[in-house]
Formats: C-alpha cells, structure tokens, sequence
C-alpha cells in the first residue's frame, strides 16, 4: 500500500496520496485544490531489520570493547553506527568522540554510562 508524495504545481503545497495497490491507474490530483499539477518526490523510507540482524558479523567485533566500558571501543562502534545510519555526528558528538578515541571518557559521561539501565518500566 504506498504513498506517494508530491508538490503541488497548483496550489505549492506538500501533498500524500495513498493507494491500497501499487498497480492502481487512477490518476493523481491535489487533494487541497484538485490540481492535477503533481510533481512527485523521492520519498524517505524505512528497512527493518531483525534483532539477529542488527548484531552483524560487522558490529560482534565491537561488543567485547564496549562490554569492558572501552572509551576507544566506544568511538569506534558510534563511527561506525554514524555511517551506517548515513547521519552524521554533530559537533558535540564528535568531539566527544575525538576524546574517546584518546582513551578518556569525556566528562560526566561515566556517570551517564553508570544510569543505563536504571529505569524501570
């Protein structure tokens, strides 16, 4: 069941059309004004993966490190994770783990690190 997103060459609004198939022929049309004026966009998408294959042969290499509370374990792995993901680490982020990759915690991050797992639910 897609949705498919559009500008508006009518109207200027960002629009979602939903279809129940993706075969369907029906043709698009503004649902604010009824223009049949749609330039489509790529749309973001989602892959969801497993749990089983989350922890790829890849990323097995990292837990032993970040197990032990290794600061260098640490910034290899959000390195890591910040390329997968193809979102990069903001300033901050990065600084931290700049520091990391020294061998040192950045500071109040062990005290952070000793909370996790804390809440209950």
């Amino acid at each position: 069941m897609p949705i498919y997103e559009f500008t508006c060459g009518g109207c200027g609004k960002k629009v979602e059309i939903f279809r129940r198939s993706a075969s369907s022929t029906a043709p698009f049309t503004c649902p604010a004004c009824g223009s049949d004026e749609l330039n489509r966009l790529v749309s973001r998408f989602a892959v969801h993966r497993s749990v089983s294959e989350l922890a790829s042969a890849d990323e097995e290499q990292y837990i032993e490190g970040l197990e032990s509370g290794d600061p260098r374990a640490m910034a290899a792995f959000a390195r890591h994770m910040a390329a997968e993901s193809g979102e990069p680490m903001d300033a901050e982020m990065q600084q931290m783990v700049a520091e990391m990759e020294t061998g040192h915690m950045p500071e109040g991050m062990d005290d952070d690190l000793d909370d996790v797992g804390d809440d209950e639910f």
